[in-house]
């Protein structure tokens, strides 16, 4: 569970790299790993200065990576602001969509809006605006 201290100290995290990761992919899309252990899923963010648990995928992120990895371990997506900086094609893609701000002050949650699939929210943490900088409106992705 989240406490005031723990939120506070990742808001700092997040407000010292803030979009570290998205700049230096050149800010038009970004590959970003996930890898599953006995303890769910992580994002797998080398910038990112803080706990390894920090970057859980839970709350539907963690549904959402195990819809498009499979039996997989690990999966790779891009992720993109606008779709045409993505390949497409037959690869696999979906939609996030912003849906409110989280209600500690921690991250936003979104639709997942995936082919062939019934839509569904999940939450996304304060990560990802370490990640992009700030909580996107619109995130796409394709399994990379």
């Amino acid at each position: 569970m989240w406490t005031p201290i723990k939120v506070g100290m990742m808001n700092k995290l997040i407000k010292d790299g803030k979009g570290a990761p998205w700049r230096l992919a050149g800010g038009r899309s970004l590959k970003q790993q996930f890898s599953h252990d006995e303890n769910g899923w992580y994002a797998d963010i080398p910038l990112w200065p803080g706990p390894r648990g920090a970057c859980a995928m839970v709350c539907g992120a963690d549904t959402l990576l195990d819809l498009l990895a499979g039996e997989n371990k690990r999966i790779t997506l891009q992720l993109s602001l606008e779709p045409q900086h993505l390949r497409g094609g037959n690869a696999v893609t979906g939609v996030l969509d912003y849906v409110r701000p989280d209600g500690l002050g921690d991250g936003a949650d979104y639709r997942c809006t995936l082919d062939d699939e019934p839509e569904f929210e999940l939450w996304l943490c304060g990560v990802t605006e370490f990640v992009f900088g700030f909580m996107p409106k619109r995130i796409y992705f394709e399994v990379a």
